[in-house]
């Protein structure tokens, strides 16, 4: 886990290629190493070079199938604790996992909904966060989550003070257009307000058909294109948000094309 902080890239792919190969083999032994390998991985998914990201959200997600999410889940909510903004929002963004994830991740919150309710607790502070980037992943990460486990949200924001509730409340209007009234309603019933049930139902329709938006299904850009990539990001992003994000990105890109140019010289 430590060579994956290394500066050089092809440390970095030989330590991800070691993980994967140890997810695939001995995941009950790699699992008791996960509070120390996840922050490191959740690192690297903003690396500056795509290659590293990729692979690090290909082991996120091999991590998630082969130690389960009993095991995957709480180690990045832990890796939520890293005082590293870069962190943070690879975690953030990784949490949920690809599509083919979302209905065994579904079912798991389900089974525990007291973990999937310390899940929530755990999100909605970042959501109100000072960092931009944080804000807008803790939101899109919340976006991901209800439709698969919307009792635990309504419970989990129901246990928040009074300020809090207000200041969380403020943050996801945009994504949550009704939560006013859908939290009244549910403190009042103690039940999935009607109409957040039914979008849970037909996401989880949609999801079992494969009919998912590309946005709600998390595929990587490559497969989406450049126009589908700036659509989506605007709309999870915000205006302001995704033009900061755009500008990181091709600072990155420019960065990695300089290197790659310098390595062809060297050679």
């Amino acid at each position: 886990g430590e060579r994956l902080a290394d500066p050089h890239y092809r440390v970095q792919q030989a330590a991800l290629a070691l993980v994967s190969s140890l997810a695939r083999s001995m995941p009950a032994a790699l699992a008791a190493h996960l509070d120390t390998l996840l922050p490191k991985v959740c690192l690297r998914v903003t690396d500056k070079k795509e290659a590293t990201r990729a692979a690090c959200k290909d082991l996120l997600a091999l991590l998630h199938a082969s130690c389960g999410f009993h095991v995957s889940v709480p180690g990045l909510i832990k890796a939520l604790d890293s005082a590293q903004a870069a962190v943070k929002s690879g975690c953030l963004e990784q949490l949920v996992g690809p599509s083919e994830h979302l209905g065994p991740l579904g079912a798991f919150l389900t089974a525990n909904p007291a973990h999937a309710r310390g899940i929530y607790l755990r999100l909605f502070p970042l959501a109100t966060d000072k960092v931009l980037e944080i804000r807008r992943s803790a939101v899109a990460a919340l976006q991901r989550l209800r439709p698969v486990a919307p009792l635990a949200f309504f419970e989990a924001l129901s246990k928040l003070s009074s300020d809090q509730q207000l200041s969380t409340k403020r943050h996801l209007s945009e994504a949550f257009s009704d939560l006013d009234r859908d939290l009244a309603a549910f403190v009042r019933t103690k039940r999935i307000p009607p109409s957040v049930a039914a979008a849970s139902d037909a996401h989880a329709a949609a999801l079992a058909s494969g009919l998912l938006p590309s946005a709600a299904r998390g595929q990587p850009d490559d497969e989406q294109g450049e126009g589908s990539r700036r659509n989506r990001g605007r709309s999870a992003w915000g205006d302001d948000g995704y033009e900061e994000w755009a500008d990181r990105r091709a600072a990155n890109e420019e960065e990695e094309e300089e290197d790659e140019e310098e390595a062809r010289r060297d050679t």
